[in-house]
């Protein structure tokens, strides 16, 4: 569906003479999101012998009922469309007002393109959902060029072509395009696909899969006019490299959309135009093109539960009453869906809380439903983003369920890798139910609308502080279990410690409890996020106008506590353990045991492990491991390697069924268990003071000789891409320690060499006009 370009609303009178009143029940607002239309009126008088409706410049037999009234269906051509009624009393020849009429989206064709797979054998079909005005259609099928392999589909011709991948291409995702074309040359696309695995290939169910990419994102959440001063798109853009290099790999942006009272903008005016505070939309497509050339998806914060009370529809509504078209476009009753205890009536719409200028959109209306889809087809189709997070779904979904999975079909058909993030429970099943990819991690009960599971009161009461330390565990528990009736087998759940809505959580819990359950979400099932200003510690609230980050320094900068290094290895960690992006996941045995808590997160033979102390003391914790399910050798030695501090605890696999670890109070551990010990490079990678020094330098390691770590010093003059690499003695690279864009400073970092054989090895600082290698000496 385009986007056509709107017309004012015209009413032109008729010459001729008025024996009697003509009136349509709607005629304020021309703006119309329907082909289809029902056009209701009355006349003045039943005196009359015939009676007609022009549409468009043709005539129809109109039928007027003993009321004085009459209503027509109408099919509407695209663009502009104009309609009157005449009525012939003995010769004398009534007309109404000329109604204009304008179609605001093409009306083109829907297809549903999806694919069948028989072995490697893979059928590409599809399926006109809608065809407006029955038209010819043709089809095209190509191959997307990004394909893993490409060379097997290219313009072919059908409604259905068949394929075969055979087991030695490339494995992953393969998307085909279908491109409708109608009689006058308009084209539609919609898109499938399927994926090529080591057990054959499988094709994409678009209820209920989503794309692998989701799997692995980490997001990062802006709220623009915050987050850098200024608070403009590009602005945003400038700090994309950096967001890429710490490991943000999904860039999640508050509505950028037209807002009366601006700040975070859920008050939306207009769904197809950015705000012009934030910028134009070059400045949105600078932006998501630079974000794709760094690796980084872009998803937007979309608004469908309301709109401003300062919207078009709603202005109209306000103004004219029943008469305008789009009175019915917004919920006038209250009603008995869930969260109905918290709707109220404010000038005569429907709303939840305090939002009196946000009134709710009426779902049941079609033209609300096309209106909405619309919108969020157009920055898909126009602008490539990668998906939404869809605010105060929740509500939506409460007084229409069938709207989001409808909202869901549309989306997928024209780009079925995007991502669908629900502001709503993950831990209520429909929420999955053939709507989203993802969604909150928020209790279950409609009573709290956005209760996270670990925050025991409003606001910022959680089980890491608030709960009494011998019950942290069961408390904690009862959080990753949903109170013990588990979660649908397709959920995937959003994991954060703040957002856009609340205070940031060091702010109650200090340093070392932010760093515990820093390392919980990034290794728990499900998707983590972290809010702008979380990486640097920043406490000010999101609602307040106070700027996180300016434009002439890094991100990193402004950290004083080494929070930003902290979560860069987590992200490094999630990325480099495909187990901590599946949904695998189960709880092991720990004693102590009241406020300690470990769980095990597998993928194949790879297993991670994470412990974590809630309480305020130190501790040498038993973790017993299911070694039955393991299925390891049992003669060979295995490792449990801390992938943040290099700890490693080795022994045959009976040793580690039951191993012990000191743990610090409120801290993680993260181990990985393998058959060889892991070699962590870079994992104290830290700005250790801030005094910007003269030059750039590179310090001689200590200690040296070393056996087998040792401490490498670098200091930056100035914002710098950076690399730090090692070479043994023959040249050749062993490993690289840096390679990220980074802020003025002095910074130091821990080398491991546990995995190297004795002898001379060479370290290399390569900065954008300075190259500096040093010698140093491993003996073991």
């Amino acid at each position: 569906m385009k986007l056509i370009k709107l017309v004012t609303i015209l009413f032109l009178f008729s010459n001729v003479a008025n024996a009697f009143e003509i009136k349509f029940d709607k005629i304020y607002g021309n703006q119309v999101w329907h082909y289809k239309q029902l056009i209701t009126g009355t006349v003045s008088s039943n005196q009359f012998t015939t009676s007609s409706v022009i549409v468009n410049g043709t005539s129809y037999n109109l039928e007027i009922n003993s009321d004085n009234k009459f209503a027509f269906n109408i099919t509407l051509s695209r663009g502009s469309n104009t309609l009157y009624v005449l009525v012939d009393s003995s010769g004398t020849v009534t007309s109404s007002d000329t109604l204009q009429l304008n179609l605001l989206y093409k009306a083109l064709p829907e297809v549903f393109a999806y694919a069948e797979a028989d072995g490697n054998n893979v059928t590409l079909k599809s399926k006109v959902d809608e065809n407006p005005y029955n038209e010819n259609l043709t089809f095209i099928w190509n191959e997307d060029q990004s394909n893993p392999y490409t060379g097997l589909v290219n313009n072919i011709a059908g409604q259905e072509v068949s394929t075969y991948l055979p087991s030695g291409y490339p494995e992953g995702e393969y998307y085909f395009n279908l491109y409708t074309i109608n009689d006058n040359g308009d084209t539609s696309k919609s898109r499938t696909f399927i994926t090529l695995h080591e057990n054959g290939v499988s094709a994409f169910n678009i209820k209920t899969d989503h794309a692998s990419w989701i799997d692995d994102a980490v997001v990062y959440q802006v709220t623009p006019y915050i987050f850098v001063a200024d608070g403009r798109l590009p602005n945003v853009t400038k700090k994309i490299p950096e967001l890429a290099s710490f490991g943000v790999n999904t860039l999640y942006l508050q509505p950028i959309f037209t807002t009366k009272n601006r700040g975070q903008g859920y008050d939306i005016m207009d769904y197809f135009k950015i705000r012009p505070d934030y910028g134009n939309e070059n400045d949105l497509r600078v932006l998501i093109k630079t974000a794709k050339e760094n690796g980084i998806k872009v998803i937007l914060d979309f608004v469908p539960n309301h709109s401003s009370i300062e919207h078009y529809f709603a202005k109209q509504a306000i103004q004219y009453g029943t008469k305008s078209h789009y009175y019915n476009f917004y919920q006038r009753e209250k009603d008995n869906s869930p969260y109905s205890s918290n709707e109220r009536i404010s000038n005569g719409f429907v709303h939840y809380f305090d939002w009196i200028y946000m009134p709710n959109l009426n779902y049941d209306n079609i033209e609300v439903q096309n209106y909405m889809i619309s919108a969020m087809r157009y920055w898909v189709e126009e602008f490539g983003i990668d998906g939404y997070r869809y605010d105060a779904v929740w509500a939506v979904t409460a007084r229409n369920p069938e709207f989001t999975k409808l909202m869901r079909l549309k989306l997928k058909e024209i780009k079925p890798e995007i991502m669908l993030l629900a502001e709503d429970k993950a831990a209520q099943p429909q929420v999955f139910d053939e709507r989203f990819d993802v969604a909150y991690d928020w209790s279950a009960s409609y009573d709290w609308v956005s209760q996270w599971v670990f925050q025991t009161d409003y606001p910022s009461g959680t089980v890491f502080a608030k709960v009494a330390q011998n019950s942290r565990s069961q408390y904690f528990r009862n959080a990753l279990t949903n109170n013990g009736k588990g979660y649908s087998s397709n959920s995937k759940i959003l994991r954060f410690l703040e957002n856009n809505d609340t205070d940031h959580f060091i702010k109650d819990h200090g340093l070392e409890r932010t760093k515990m359950a820093a390392g919980m979400i990034f290794t728990l099932n499900g998707v983590p996020m972290l809010y702008n200003g979380q990486e640097t510690g920043f406490q000010v609230h999101p609602y307040s106008t106070w700027m996180i980050f300016g434009d002439s320094y890094s991100i990193e900068s402004r950290d004083k506590i080494g929070l930003f290094q902290y979560y860069k290895r987590l992200m490094e960690i999630r990325k480099n353990y495909s187990s901590l992006r599946t949904e695998n996941y189960e709880e092991l045995t720990v004693a102590p045991n009241n406020y300690t808590f470990a769980y095990r997160r597998w993928k194949g033979e790879e297993n991670i492990i994470t412990v974590m102390n809630m309480g305020d003391v130190n501790i040498n914790l038993r973790v017993d491991l299911p070694v039955s399910k393991l299925n390891f050798d049992t003669t060979k030695t295995y490792y449990l390697t801390e992938l943040q501090t290099g700890e490693i605890i080795s022994g045959k696999i009976s040793n580690l069924a039951s191993f012990n670890t000191v743990i610090n109070k409120y801290s993680t551990k993260i181990y990985l268990l393998a058959d060889t010990s892991a070699t962590i490079v870079g994992i104290e990678n830290e700005l250790v003071y801030n005094i910007i020094p003269n030059e750039i330098s590179l310090e001689q390691n200590y200690p040296n000789p070393f056996n087998p770590t040792t401490t490498i010093q670098y200091s930056l003059n100035k914002e710098s891409r950076v690399s730090l690499r090692v070479y043994d003695i023959l040249g050749r690279k062993i490993v690289t320690l840096v390679d990220e864009f980074k802020s003025a400073g002095n910074y130091k970092l821990n080398f491991n060499a546990t995995n190297y054989a004795s002898g001379i090895y060479f370290y290399q600082l390569q900065t954008d006009n300075k190259q500096i290698m040093k010698k140093m000496i491993l003996l073991k």
